[in-house]
């Protein structure tokens, strides 16, 4: 009985795959990820303002602090991840690949902040945003926009990734992400990344219908000499 009930089960499969991915809303993937440190700054005098990078972990539990909370200020401290030096590089692994379609980042006002991605097709860390230095106001302010919290940054092209960093570089005074700005001050309070789960390529697609039709017709074949015995 089980043998002959594989024809339906192999097509309920292959629609629920189907529909996976089609139609669902992207989500923020970052949320709960694990934040890790990959890089730091030569520079001895470099660190962390409030001492410790026991914050890691708060800049993708989804919470955006206020327009223009001071990185000083108790709530950004408890809050954000906050260094001096160039040189720190901090990574959101995401556990699993997503196809990543826009993102909000929450960070000080006066630098400017690298996101990379991790390409899968290339082995390589590739450009996926530069959030701007801000000229008006103070503090934390959201990119893309300083005036709306919730407005995202779209992608040009849809990227499909199992991590991504992020790090400072470019402030007021100086240009550069290489680790020679030698600028201090900096802060990060929030990553979202929208997405969702990464499907097959159409390859992969067509080799698993074949073998989920192979499946079902040896299912077929099996029933019809079980009814015939």
């Amino acid at each position: 009985m089980l043998r002959a009930r594989i024809p339906g089960i192999t097509l309920a499969l292959m629609a629920a795959m189907w529909t996976t991915g089609g139609a669902s809303a992207d989500t923020n993937v970052a949320l709960g990820k694990t934040v890790s440190i990959v890089a730091t700054d030569p520079d001895p005098s470099a660190g962390f303002n409030n001492g410790t990078a026991g914050n890691l972990q708060n800049i993708t539990n989804g919470v955006i602090l206020p327009d223009a909370t001071a990185y000083s200020s108790a709530a950004a401290i408890a809050q954000a991840i906050e260094w001096n030096g160039a040189g720190y590089v901090f990574q959101i692994s995401l556990g699993a690949l997503y196809t990543l379609s826009g993102l909000i980042v929450d960070v000080d006002d006066n630098d400017a902040y690298q996101l990379q991605y991790y390409n899968v097709s290339t082995s390589s860390w590739d450009a996926l945003y530069t959030a701007p230095i801000v000229s008006d106001g103070f503090g934390l302010r959201t990119r893309p926009s300083v005036s709306d919290q919730s407005e995202e940054y779209i992608l040009s092209s849809p990227v499909t990734t199992d991590a991504v960093r992020i790090y400072g570089g470019a402030s007021d005074d100086n240009f550069c992400f290489d680790g020679s700005c030698g600028q201090g001050g900096y802060a990060v309070g929030q990553v979202e990344l929208f997405g969702t789960p990464a499907v097959p390529e159409p390859s992969t697609w067509a080799m698993m219908l074949l073998g989920f039709a192979g499946l079902g017709f040896l299912g077929y074949r099996t029933s019809r000499r079980t009814v015939a015995a």
